[in-house]
């Protein structure tokens, strides 16, 4: 699942966005990549590990996605 986006990022074919929770701002959390027609296309927990269905990470994911839709431009 894991790519190097960084080329695609330089090239503004995809986004990457660092979520973070508010009680601790300065821990990893989820790091997603997001393209530019809003789509995700990675979702990860710290050190590149897939998030477990049923989790509260899996539940903000869906959130997310549903944002995205009403969000991205």
């Amino acid at each position: 699942m894991y790519s190097c986006y960084m080329r695609e990022v330089v090239n503004h074919k995809t986004n990457v966005v660092f979520i973070r929770k508010k009680s601790n701002i300065e821990k990893s959390y989820i790091t997603c990549e997001v393209s530019n027609n809003g789509n995700i296309k990675q979702y990860l927990l710290k050190h590149n590990q897939r998030v477990e269905a049923n989790t509260l990470e899996r539940e903000f994911y869906y959130k997310y996605v549903e944002w995205l839709k009403e969000n991205w431009v």
